[in-house]
């Protein structure tokens, strides 16, 4: 039989390895996100987007990378509204 912290720590690495996987998905898309927005600025393409897609757009940029999933999540609600 296992031990109780033997299986306490397996626990702990497979939600660990779980919640990596999730944050790996969710920074790729911001950074897909990112690069094909300044590839679009890039060739001059005019983009006219809502001001609330702005204003969430600047909020973005002025947060740190670990929590911009849920930014992006708003801006592709107001980009499809």
């Amino acid at each position: 039989m296992l031990r109780p912290w033997l299986m306490w720590i397996f626990a702990v690495l497979i939600f660990a390895f779980f919640h990596t996987i999730v944050f790996a998905w969710h920074a790729f898309a911001v950074l897909r996100y990112d690069h094909l927005y300044e590839q679009i600025q890039a060739n001059g393409a005019t983009i006219q987007m809502p001001e609330d897609f702005l204003k969430n757009y600047t909020t973005a940029q002025n947060r740190t990378f670990w929590s911009r999933p849920d930014v992006l999540a708003r801006e592709i609600g107001i980009i499809q509204s």
